[in-house]
C-alpha cells in the first residue's frame, strides 16, 4: 500500500523522462549504475566549508534536463502542519539539502521542486520550489557559515 502511494501519488513526468531511486551524490567511492550526474563530484555548502553526500530517495528528470523533481519519502505519520514545514528548526533539512545538491550537479536545470511524500497519509506532497526554496537554501547556507565561524 505504501509503495503504491509512493509511485502513483501524482502525475508522471512526460514520456521520455527518467526516474531514479536511491540516487547517490557526493560519494567518495563510485556507485555502480547509470546516474544523472557524476556521483563522486563534491557538493560544497556554507561557503565551501562543508562537503555533503548522501542518497536521494527519488529523482525525476525531464527529457530536456531542465525540470527536476526530488521526493523524500516519509513512512511516519503526517504532522499536523506538514504543508508549513520548511526547515522545522533543523529537523527537515533533507528537502533543501537535496535541492542544493541537484542544483550543483544539474546546473542547466531551471526548475527544481523538492517535496516530502508522506506514504501513510493522503495529503498532497508538501513542496518547496521557486522563491520559498531559494529562501530556505539561503538560510541553510547562512546557518552553515555561522556554524563554521
Amino acid at each position: 500500500r505504501l509503495t503504491f502511494r509512493g509511485l502513483t501519488v501524482d502525475d508522471p513526468f512526460p514520456p521520455g523522462s527518467r526516474s531514479w531511486g536511491e540516487v547517490p551524490f557526493g560519494e567518495e567511492a563510485p556507485a555502480d549504475g547509470v546516474w544523472p550526474w557524476p556521483v563522486t563530484e563534491a557538493i560544497r555548502l556554507g561557503d565551501g566549508a562543508f562537503r555533503l553526500g548522501g542518497r536521494i530517495d527519488r529523482l525525476d528528470l525531464s527529457t530536456d534536463g531542465r525540470r527536476v523533481r526530488i521526493s523524500d519519502y516519509k513512512t511516519g505519520s503526517v504532522p499536523k502542519d506538514a504543508s508549513a514545514l520548511i526547515l522545522a528548526r533543523g529537523s527537515e533539512l533533507q528537502r533543501v539539502l537535496y535541492a542544493l545538491a541537484a542544483r550543483q550537479l544539474l546546473p542547466d536545470a531551471s526548475g527544481v521542486l523538492s517535496r516530502l511524500l508522506y506514504l501513510r497519509g493522503d495529503i498532497p506532497p508538501p513542496t518547496l520550489e521557486g522563491d520559498a526554496l531559494e529562501e530556505a537554501a539561503r538560510d541553510v547556507n547562512r546557518f552553515l557559515t555561522a556554524a563554521r565561524d
